[in-house]
């Protein structure tokens, strides 16, 4: 009689597969905001400014867009530095990406207002103003060239 007896807890009736679901259900969106991410950071990070006789085109998704050339406030367009600039500051991000010298996307500016915002690099940037209610400002490879072609082509 000094034998060891087992005895086995009643199986509950509790489902589980909702628990599976759930956490496959969440690894799938984690990972579709992590490819979205991604591919935002890698556009805005490549954008480039197309000028033509009608408008200035931004390609850099999902920020992307055609201003039309009357639109461009160019007599208020120059070349500034956002971390002196006190027009060109930023204050805080309302939709887009900070990620070291990266800032892009829509941001509120110190001095008021919203600025379309493509910068790469800290120092000079084009700051843009436009009839639209914002300003445009990026960090382009020759911005002093940039303002001329938009001048130009605006004529």
């Amino acid at each position: 009689m000094g034998g060891e007896q087992i005895f086995q807890v009643v199986p509950a009736a509790v489902k589980t597969w909702w628990i599976t679901v759930l956490f496959v259900g969440l690894a799938v969106f984690l990972l579709a905001v992590m490819v979205f991410v991604r591919q935002m950071v890698d556009n805005v990070s490549k954008a480039s400014f197309a000028v033509d006789g009608q408008a200035l085109e931004i390609r850099a998704w999902p920020y992307g867009r055609a201003i039309p050339l009357g639109d461009l406030d160019l007599e208020k367009a120059r070349i500034a530095d956002p971390a002196t600039d006190p027009e060109a500051r930023l204050s805080w991000k309302r939709n887009g990406v900070n990620l070291g010298a990266l800032r892009a996307g829509w941001w509120k500016l110190k001095a008021g207002g919203k600025a379309l915002v493509f910068l790469t690099a800290p120092g000079k940037a084009v700051y843009l103003p436009t009839r639209q209610g914002y300003v445009l400002m990026a960090t382009v490879s020759d911005p002093q060239g940039f303002l001329d072609a938009l001048r130009h082509r605006a004529r």
